[in-house]
């Protein structure tokens, strides 16, 4: 674990704000020069609002000895916007987090949030544009999630932006071509992480069997793009879905992948694969999903995941909780060699004291194998938050967080955290 603060730029303009001011823009003018007709008719929606906290956090940096604390003020303004028209359809969700600690444990641990969407019909019904961007923080390692601990401890910002034009061969037939491609630029702010450009092309055949079932084929080729280790991926995947009730499916969807690294002799196969079952009672609703396949790595580009998710959600008139189980198994890409799993309980509830009083609990219990390292962690997390409306657009919440990290051979890895919070959000 990172025991120093890394290296961050408090600036406030960056690559991800550069994206979404110039791709709302850029939209809005085309709108209302090209088409001022559909513009006078097009939905516009915005909200701005504040949210101000307190918190007290005993063990800022995550660590068993030494620990600093702190109290942290924190100021999130944020603004929503959604725009449909009959072209296409905006949505912008912006805000900005400034965190100051008084006691300076940590300088410039400011982010953002972004999310820019962008949906756009050139031809009508034919060809169209999906367009996203988006700036989150996330942990520099995919098999452990800090961001549900800290604001920062082995984290880095990311900005991931995709440029993705398709079209659509939609006739009286049963079947449905699709043939598509896509520009993914993924961008890491930690200087040890791996950014990356993505050129993708795609083919798609969507059947109708009936007014239920649908069969999905479809091959995708990847040619990965970075400062390391470039690589090929050809993907062929097939499957049934069904849908048979609200929120009632049954989906299977099956393929085989092959990776072709730059600097290594020969390819990489699997079967990939991702298939899943969700069942609506009357107020239970069970699901079981799965899913094989190859995700972002910072630290090593890619990395191969298996997955195994079960849970159940019961709702009734003034409360609702769930209870959701998962295993996860992650490997190296090139060689397919396990580097470590993850088992995963966790329980949420959700109580309506009054209409003005809301209470949430949450319980999490999980097992961090990591092979690499021979380590295993032990990892408690449990929040406790009392939510109260005291005027329509005015919320205040308490908060407190607590994590019980434990390895009997991993030293920097036991520690224990506590953060008490208080957080008032105003909606305009």
């Amino acid at each position: 674990m990172a025991e120093t603060q890394r290296t961050r730029n408090p600036g406030i303009i960056t690559v991800a704000s550069y994206y979404a001011i110039f791709w709302f823009l850029t939209g809005q003018a085309f709108l209302f020069t090209v088409c001022p007709n559909d513009a006078g008719a097009a939905e516009f929606k915005a909200l701005p609002s504040i949210t101000v906290s307190e918190e007290y956090n005993d063990n800022v940096y995550l660590t068993r000895y030494n620990k600093l604390d702190d109290y942290i003020t924190e100021v999130v303004p944020a603004f929503v916007i959604d725009y449909k028209a009959v072209l296409w359809n905006w949505h912008l969700d912006m805000a900005y987090d400034y965190r100051y600690y008084a006691k300076d444990t940590v300088s410039g641990d400011n982010t953002y949030r972004i999310i820019l969407l962008n949906h756009t019909e050139l031809i009508n019904k034919f060809f169209f544009i999906d367009l996203s961007d988006r700036y989150y923080r996330t942990s520099l390692n995919p098999a452990r999630d800090f961001t549900t601990q800290s604001s920062f401890v082995n984290q880095t910002d990311t900005n991931v932006f995709t440029f993705n034009p398709y079209l659509i061969f939609k006739s009286e037939s049963r079947f449905t071509p699709i043939l598509g491609y896509m520009y993914v630029n993924t961008w890491y702010k930690d200087a040890s992480a791996i950014s990356t450009v993505d050129h993708i092309g795609y083919a798609e055949m969507i059947t109708d069997l009936s007014s239920t079932v649908t069969f999905t084929t479809g091959i995708r080729y990847t040619q990965d793009l970075n400062n390391v280790q470039n690589y090929d991926r050809f993907d062929v995947y097939a499957g049934p879905k069904k849908t048979y009730a609200e929120e009632s499916y049954v989906f299977l969807l099956i393929g085989a992948t092959s990776l072709k690294f730059q600097y290594e002799n020969g390819t990489t196969n699997r079967i990939i694969w991702d298939a899943g079952i969700s069942h609506r009672y009357s107020t239970v609703l069970a699901s079981f999903h799965t899913k094989s396949d190859y995700i972002p790595d910072p630290g090593n580009i890619l990395r191969r995941e298996d997955q195994y998710v079960a849970s159940i959600t019961k709702e009734l008139p003034r409360t609702s909780f769930s209870v959701s189980a998962g295993f996860y198994d992650y490997g190296n890409a090139q060689t397919n060699q396990r580097t470590n799993t993850t088992y995963d309980l966790t329980g949420k509830l959700n109580h309506v004291i009054s209409p003005t009083l809301t209470l949430r609990l949450t319980e999490s219990i999980s097992r961090l194998e990591d092979y690499e390292n021979n380590t295993t962690i032990s990892l408690w997390q449990s929040e406790i938050k009392l939510e109260r409306r005291i005027l329509e657009d005015l919320m205040m919440s308490l908060d407190y967080r607590y994590t019980n990290s434990y390895s009997h051979d991993s030293y920097q890895d036991n520690y224990v955290n506590n953060r008490f919070s208080v957080a008032f959000s105003k909606s305009f």
